[in-house]
């Protein structure tokens, strides 16, 4: 077991360990988009209940900040993935409207 791991992540490590590069790749760049989605949720929640008009504009920054790397990401899977970047081109900036009930 790899040392200051738990025995799932281990397990999961050991699976990457076993990908290509551009699969590896990939996988951190999805892994680090969910971050970014997760912290600018975080920081909306902390937003919302903040009180004070100051430190709410820093919050508001540093979430905003938070944004820029969850595009640039964005952009880098884009660019590596045909599929998403068909979608996104459908879609994005588009009146297209995503199907409704897909089954």
């Amino acid at each position: 077991m790899k040392r200051g791991l738990n025995m799932e992540e281990n397990e999961q490590q050991d699976q990457i360990d076993q990908l290509s590069r551009s699969a590896a790749d990939m996988h951190q760049a999805i892994k680090s988009l969910t971050q970014e989605l997760s912290a600018m949720d975080l920081y909306n929640r902390h937003i919302e209940l903040c009180k004070d008009i100051e430190l709410r504009a820093i919050l508001k920054h540093n979430r905003d900040n938070i944004k820029e790397h969850v595009v640039m990401v964005l952009e880098w899977i884009r660019r590596k993935d045909p599929a998403l970047d068909e979608q996104l081109r459908n879609y994005l900036f588009s009146d297209n409207q995503p199907p409704q009930n897909r089954a």
